[in-house]
């Protein structure tokens, strides 16, 4: 996965994290479990993907095999994004979700 460019002192809150989550998955489609606690620093991505998916987001969830950094293999979930729900996207817009 390449680096999107996030600047290495996160903000922890868990709006932040929820905020940069959405902003990767918006732009490349799809984030696995390991990348989104290496690349994002995000602990818990699951957490904050269920909180995406309250306000509206819809997020598929597949499984697969990969790798940490220490090469050894684990099932680990990819979240693919497939939008926003259409009974969302007015709120959202309004900045009211």
């Amino acid at each position: 996965m390449s680096n999107t460019n996030f600047s290495t002192n996160f903000n922890q809150s868990l709006a932040a994290q929820r905020d940069r989550l959405l902003k990767h998955i918006a732009m490349t489609g799809h984030v696995s479990t390991i990348e989104a606690r290496n690349n994002l620093n995000i602990l818990h991505p699951a957490g904050r993907i269920q909180e995406l998916r309250e306000s509206g987001h819809v997020i598929l969830l597949t499984w697969e095999w990969q790798n940490d950094h220490e090469g050894r293999p684990h099932k680990i979930g990819r979240y693919h994004y497939m939008g926003v729900r259409a009974c969302f996207r007015k709120r959202l817009a309004e900045g009211m979700a």
